[in-house]
């Protein structure tokens, strides 16, 4: 959804969908054996934060230089 999201320069669903994986991965609430993984390769790593700064920018190549790759790429 992120993805398809910003290949249709829609920043904001993007975005939306950015904060509900991060809820979905703060429910280890769970499956607390899997807290230290999803902390330090995604929250802590500051994975999230730069792609949600990138995409509360609304630049197409600040979100390009976070990694995601689209379509009218030049």
């Amino acid at each position: 959804m992120v993805y398809d999201a910003i290949v249709n320069n829609n920043y904001e669903l993007a975005s939306y969908h950015w904060r509900k994986i991060k809820t979905t991965i703060n429910g280890y609430l769970k499956r607390s054996a899997r807290k230290f993984s999803a902390d330090s390769m995604f929250l802590q790593s500051n994975v999230w934060a730069s792609l949600e700064a990138a995409l509360q920018s609304n630049d197409p190549k600040k979100i390009k230089d976070e990694g995601f790759y689209y379509k009218g790429e030049q």
